[in-house]
């Protein structure tokens, strides 16, 4: 990726290609990226090994036992261009954990003597986040949907960051609607009163954060793969999860 005119990224040590490069080199770096990819990517493991039946605390030991195994491999020094998903990656290496039947071995056990990664599986907002199998749903097509919405919500909550950062906290949350599904609730002229804008000012705000948010999202997705020139590809895929 090109820098310069990118706004901030919401992963800047968890780049796709970032773990290629140094994963046969540099240990430490290596290990870094991969606690952060373990805390930002465990929701879509956790919905997946939850649509094959587990229970919630079955869930959670399975997804830190997965991850746990992740960082204990080496698989990460084979990355090459076949593996160009971070997404494809983590899903198929989800299923081959589940198919080994890792439930009836000491994959993990709380207070066990496995390396226990610490992901927020229980925190209120995480579990808002977390989406249940419908019926007709297929593990393959709630990771994919789990996956989408874990890149959605770190995009937000970048940007949400990045405007409370610079005092315009309220000003985001006023116009959080030009990037979600949800309704205005209010007018411009009501957010330019609240906020001591014109209206013209607002509309331009507004028009900023579309922009901001498409920018950053592609080069979100751009971070969870080898090669940037499947950007495009791999947002329709995502959109085509919803």
């Amino acid at each position: 990726m090109k820098e310069g005119n990118t706004v901030n990224r919401p992963f800047p040590t968890t780049q796709w290609s970032l773990i290629a490069r140094v994963a046969k080199y540099d240990d430490e770096r290596r290990s870094q990226a991969l606690e952060e990819l373990c805390q930002l990517y465990w929701p879509p493991v956790y919905a997946f090994i939850r649509s094959k039946g587990a229970s919630r605390a079955e869930a959670e030991d399975l997804t830190q036992g997965f991850f746990a195994d992740l960082l204990a491999r080496d698989d990460f020094a084979k990355v090459s261009s076949e593996m160009g998903k971070l997404r494809t990656f983590l899903l198929s290496s989800s299923r081959n954990y589940m198919a080994n039947d890792w439930r009836s071995k000491q994959c993990l056990k709380r207070g066990g003597g496995a390396e226990v990664v610490s992901l927020d599986l229980t925190n209120e907002n995480s579990e808002e986040r977390i989406i249940e199998p419908e019926e007709k749903d297929t593990p393959e097509s709630i990771f994919d949907r789990q996956w989408a919405l874990t890149l959605l919500h770190h995009v937000v909550e970048s940007l949400r960051q990045r405007y409370e950062a610079k005092g315009q906290g309220s000003l985001f949350e006023a116009l959080r609607f030009v990037i979600s599904s949800g309704s205005p609730g209010t007018t411009y002229k009501e957010i330019a009163a609240a906020e001591g804008m014109s209206e013209s000012a607002v509309k331009v705000a507004a028009h900023r954060l579309k922009e901001r948010y498409g920018q950053l999202l592609r080069e979100t997705i751009a971070d969870t793969l080898i090669d940037d020139a499947g950007v495009s590809e791999e947002l329709r895929d995502l959109m085509s999860a919803f």
